[in-house]
């Protein structure tokens, strides 16, 4: 009896470590893939999170979209980060898809987050909610990224989202920080 016990647990014991080596096969390249900071994770989940409290007027001959398209200027992992973090999920009443685009290639653009400091914005996206990764890098910006005691937060400009005829959920007010 004691010796079957142990040949048991000798059995669990390899079994887990063919599960923990397989395991580690396949992670350190999904982490190379996306090796991105932890602020910039930060923002990624804060942009899709953006979505789901944030509810847009009907585009021109249409209901509601059924797809929101957040369209990036940011580097080839953290687009490719996002991608993965919103594949597949729904948001909002009406369980919209979350589409991630690289800014240079839209065309069609429900929230646009810039990483960089922008010149003038382009006029197609003069009626798209801004996400700005400073409080000065994009003029126009309805939101805006800023570290306050070594935390990611955000602002919002209310006379920006008042413009863009946008409804922004309490939750996500509540949240936001005032900042002058």
């Amino acid at each position: 009896m004691v010796a079957g016990a142990i040949h048991s647990a000798r059995h669990l014991w390899r079994v887990r470590a063919i599960i923990a080596g397989v395991f580690l096969l396949f992670v350190p390249s999904a982490v190379a893939d996306y090796a991105l900071s932890k602020e910039k994770k930060l923002k990624a989940a804060y942009l899709f999170n953006f979505t789901k409290y944030i509810e847009w007027p009907a585009k021109a001959g249409s209901d509601q979209p059924l797809v929101i398209d957040l369209c990036v200027d940011e580097s080839p992992e953290f687009i490719g980060f996002l991608s993965e973090l919103v594949l597949g999920r729904r948001v909002g009443p009406l369980e919209q898809s979350v589409v991630v685009h690289p800014l240079n290639m839209a065309s069609n653009c429900d929230i646009i987050f810039s990483a960089r400091r922008l010149g003038t914005v382009q006029p197609e996206f003069a009626n798209v909610m801004i996400v700005a990764d400073s409080k000065d890098g994009v003029p126009g910006a309805a939101i805006y990224f800023f570290i306050e005691e070594n935390r990611v937060r955000f602002s919002f400009r209310p006379e920006t989202l008042e413009k863009l005829d946008v409804r922004v959920s309490s939750e996500l007010l509540k949240l936001a920080r005032s900042v002058s």
